[in-house]
């Protein structure tokens, strides 16, 4: 999906990147919003990790609309995003997931607009989440203005990566994605350029993703603090800061609640706790 006819003159090239594997179940509602959209100056393209559940012929099915795609194992998300980016054309890159969609149908087009009106150099401009749980119902909305988000992600709390759109020269000047991370290489590339820049945000809501529920959190909770431990060190900042260390502790927390009571109890003790403090039950 590309279109770069002269009239486009300085209006901004998106390249969308989708990597997948056996996700048959949501790949077409992804597909269906990528499609949908107004802004005509796009691409996209999909690296399936060798997908067996009909992932490949919904692909196929959609051809007309992809700009490239292929289908082969590969080594993790950052691998799949580092070859992708081999084949990007845009100047604003953007990585969407095959459960995420994009919000609204003109929202490439609002991006676009504001994009084009940024004066400086501007690398990163990113906009608001919708995490939705299993319902289909909001669980919560992150992204807000760099002021107030500055200080907790270099601490450790990330941006949802479908929030985000990466201007081209922020891979060529700071380098693509370090495929050693299992989980954290997109916050540990975003580290290299946020901790001496400021990124540009736009108060619209870009995607929708699914809310990552209590299991998966006990399993991958403190494989995340401690790669994102290892990007502060990387970077050349202190590994250890107050919001991970409160994080590996919940985590430890949690791996020794579950195995005693399972997760369904352990997510209602989690769902008083977050009625008392005020918060939103997870469903």
């Amino acid at each position: 999906m590309t279109n770069q006819t002269p009239s486009r003159k300085q209006q901004p090239l998106i390249s969308i990147i989708i990597p997948i594997f056996n996700t048959a179940s949501t790949l077409q509602k992804c597909l269906d919003s990528v499609s949908s959209q107004t802004y005509p100056f796009k691409e996209l393209i999909i690296m399936d990790a060798g997908s067996t559940d009909g992932s490949v012929e919904i692909i196929k099915n959609n051809e007309d609309d992809i700009a490239y795609w292929e289908s082969k194992i590969d080594k993790g998300i950052h691998h799949a995003w580092n070859k992708a980016l081999e084949k990007a054309s845009g100047d604003w890159i953007y990585f969407l997931g095959a459960d995420d969609f994009f919000w609204e149908d003109t929202i490439l087009t609002k991006i676009a607009a504001k994009i084009e009106e940024i004066k400086d150099e501007t690398l990163i401009v990113y906009g608001k989440v919708a995490q939705l749980q299993s319902d289909g119902t909001l669980f919560q909305m992150t992204g807000d203005s760099w002021d107030k988000l500055q200080r907790p992600f270099v601490q450790g709390i990330t941006i949802d990566h479908q929030a985000i759109f990466h201007h081209r020269e922020l891979f060529q000047l700071f380098g693509n994605f370090k495929e050693d991370y299992r989980i954290c290489g997109d916050y540990e590339m975003l580290l290299r350029y946020l901790k001496d820049h400021d990124p540009l945000f736009i108060d619209e809501t870009i995607a929708g993703r699914p809310y990552t529920g209590i299991s998966s959190q006990a399993e991958n909770i403190l494989i995340l603090v401690k790669e994102r431990m290892r990007a502060r060190q990387d970077v050349g900042l202190n590994s250890i800061s107050p919001t991970l260390v409160f994080w590996y502790m919940k985590a430890k927390l949690r791996k020794t609640i579950i195995p005693l009571f399972g997760v369904e109890k352990t997510q209602k003790f989690i769902n008083v706790y977050r009625r008392l403090i005020g918060k939103q039950a997870i469903t």
